[in-house]
């Protein structure tokens, strides 16, 4: 996984010369996340026999869908968030200040979680609200493409 991490983050590195930094991780991340739904998705298709509603009882299968879902997102907010912060605070000696420089992400993000909720409150999804977050995210590609690429301006190499 590592090696594959590498050259993923160099052609991210590459396209915010072009691009937006957002658009060019929107695409990171289309390009990464798919395997993992697979993955869950295989994991879903077989707990979804094992499951007896009137009974309620977590099978094996049940729980191996629970942990793979939960396990990923504990790993990545409760640790890898905080080595990124960390290894930006050591490499530029001083605190992380994201005011101002958030505004588009924090409004999809919050929107994205916002409807979230309602998926709990509802007890599942249908297909409305399935649409209602994949144009929550159109949008933000949409977004994405409209900002200038905050690389454009900046040459590759010093001037000489």
């Amino acid at each position: 996984m590592l090696a594959g991490a590498f050259p993923l983050s160099w052609a991210v590195e590459v396209a915010e010369l072009d691009i937006s930094a957002a658009l060019a991780i929107a695409i990171l991340a289309l390009l990464t996340i798919p395997p993992e739904y697979e993955i869950e998705a295989v994991l879903a298709w077989d707990a979804g026999p094992s499951f007896d509603p009137e009974t309620r009882e977590m099978t094996a299968e049940t729980q191996r869908v629970a942990a793979d879902v939960t396990g990923a997102n504990r790993l990545l907010i409760g640790f890898g968030w905080y080595v990124v912060i960390l290894i930006y605070c050591l490499k530029h000696r001083g605190v992380l200040d994201m005011r101002g420089r958030m505004g588009p992400e924090e409004t999809f993000l919050t929107l994205a979680a916002l409807l979230t909720f309602v998926i709990f409150f509802m007890h599942g999804m249908n297909p409305l609200l399935a649409a209602a977050l994949i144009g929550v995210y159109v949008a933000y590609l949409w977004g994405c493409t409209t900002k200038e690429a905050e690389g454009l301006n900046s040459p590759v190499l010093p001037p000489s």
